[in-house]
């Protein structure tokens, strides 16, 4: 009954016409779209941002490989944050 009821509903619905050039609106958005590209200065800033924390991360990277391998850095990072540099578990 269910079945009827449906398709008695689509037999009733009728094909509707679309606005005049709405396929050459659409494909103009499109074309608008696409060919915009982003200016260049924020291409420019995009650019010192990203070498600007390439050399942060650098500056304070290199320094700890300096003394002494990673353990050293990886020492002093887990000082400062009061962690315990030792992998053992538990107290014997």
């Amino acid at each position: 009954m269910e079945k009827e009821n449906w398709s008695n509903i689509l037999e009733r619905v009728q094909r509707v016409d679309p606005p005049p050039f709405l396929f050459t609106r659409i494909e103009a958005r499109i074309a608008t779209r696409s060919a915009s590209r982003p200016s260049t200065s924020w291409v420019t800033a995009t650019v010192l941002a990203m070498l600007l924390v390439l050399v942060v991360n650098t500056v304070l990277i290199v320094p700890g490989l300096k003394g002494g391998g990673r353990n050293n850095a990886g020492e002093g990072i887990a000082l400062s944050m009061g962690i315990q540099i030792n992998n053992q578990l538990y107290n014997d």
